[in-house]
């Protein structure tokens, strides 16, 4: 058993994940990115590894702030998602809107995250597919 298990851990932690171009249907298979949100900063940066496409975002509250909301961005400040609640402690809110003029940011740019304030805390979790540069 442990033979099979080592092995099913190698195949499922070196999966290749291959960069498409946006024209042409194809299989795909996206990662996400967690954002740390947690500290007293209100504008949060991901540096980004590969060129990529943001399909997906939500955000889990961990305190309770009324005021609580959590925006992500491009490295230009151009909102990429609508302004999302952070209000709840354990809440799950996602982003409703994804603009697709913003979506894409290249190898090396940051994704920036705004919070309205230093008392919001949480994670935020983008979905990201890799793109052809």
């Amino acid at each position: 058993m442990g033979y099979i298990k080592e092995r099913m851990t190698l195949l499922f932690s070196q999966r290749p994940i291959r960069a498409f171009a946006f024209g042409t249907s194809a299989e795909i298979l996206p990662y996400i990115v967690a954002i740390d949100l947690t500290g007293t900063d209100t504008t949060v940066t991901y540096s980004l590894k590969a060129k990529v496409r943001v399909i997906d975002a939500w955000v889990i509250c961990t305190v309770d702030n009324a005021s609580g909301t959590a925006q992500l961005k491009d490295h230009d400040d151009n909102a990429i998602t609508d302004v999302v609640a952070m209000a709840t402690s354990s809440a799950v809110a996602r982003a409703t809107v994804i603009d697709v003029t913003d979506w894409e940011e290249i190898k090396g740019n940051n994704l920036k995250v705004t919070k309205n304030n230093v008392a919001d805390k949480g994670w935020i979790f983008v979905v990201v597919v890799p793109i052809n540069a």
